[in-house]
Order: structure tokens, then C-alpha cells, then sequence
């Protein structure tokens, strides 16, 4: 699976108001690869449940579980859900293999070398490092779950 990469549809459930626009949208989606499609249906006030947006993902790398987002409004973490994986390891989060078959246990970092930030204020219109790819914070009680 080196070097593959594959579209992928991803959720991102309860994104505040403020970020419902087709730039922060993909900002946000350019963190887990690169933003293809934005699904039509959520600038529709009755679809209001998530944002849907197709992105193309390396299969060999980790997904993370959501991403650190930091806006005028202030910091947040962002979950992400995705559509219809296949072979989706519950244990180190990659594509190709599952639970039983996996060879490698991911261990999450205590410290904060293993985060993805962003910020989406007006001042910075860059992406910010990736400095691993899965978020922690002392305040966030996450469970690094991937499946049931």
C-alpha cells in the first residue's frame, strides 16, 4: 500500500457555525490529504447535521480520529467520521488490513509531539505544522477508538 492513495468521503459532525464555508472546509479537510469535492447538500439549512467532503487520503498513513482547529472563536477539537472504509485496523487506525492481522500496536504519546493544528483566524491564512497525526490535549478526554 506504499505510495497508494484513494478518495475518501469524511464527515465532520457538529462544526460550528462560523466554519461552514467552502474555505475553511477545505482547510480543514487539507489537513487529512487533499480536498476533491464538497457534497452540495450541506449549504441547505435542513442539512445542517455535517459537512461532507470527499478527500483524497494516503492509504499507508493513520487517520486521525479529528483534528485541533483554532479560529476567532477560539480552539476546538474537530471529530471526523469516515464513509465506507474497507479493511479499516481497529487498532492502529490504517486502511488494508484489520485488528487481527495488524503487526503493529500505535501507542499514543503522552506529550504533544503527536498533534494536528490548525488555525483559521483571519491573521493566519496558512496552514499550520502537522506535527503528528493525532490530537491530544490535557482537557480532552479522547478515546483513541477507531471502531465498536
Amino acid at each position: 500500500m506504499e505510495g497508494l492513495s484513494a478518495p475518501v468521503w469524511i464527515r465532520l459532525p457538529n462544526l460550528p457555525l462560523f466554519c461552514w464555508d467552502e474555505v475553511n472546509i477545505f482547510r480543514i479537510a487539507s489537513m487529512l490529504g487533499k480536498p476533491y469535492l464538497i457534497d452540495g447538500n450541506m449549504f441547505q439549512w435542513s442539512r445542517r447535521e455535517f459537512d461532507r467532503i470527499c478527500v483524497r487520503i494516503k492509504l499507508n498513513d493513520k487517520l486521525p480520529t479529528g483534528v485541533w482547529v483554532e479560529g476567532e472563536e477560539g480552539k476546538f477539537y474537530q471529530k471526523i467520521e469516515y464513509e465506507r472504509l474497507p479493511n479499516l485496523c481497529f487498532d492502529c487506525g490504517k486502511i488494508g488490513h484489520d485488528k487481527k492481522e495488524c503487526d503493529k500496536s500505535y501507542v499514543v504519546n503522552k506529550d504533544n509531539s503527536n498533534q494536528m493544528k490548525l488555525d483559521l483566524s483571519k491573521d493566519n491564512n496558512e496552514k499550520s505544522t502537522v506535527e503528528g497525526n493525532q490530537p491530544t490535549d490535557d482537557n480532552l478526554q479522547k478515546s483513541e477508538n477507531y471502531g465498536p
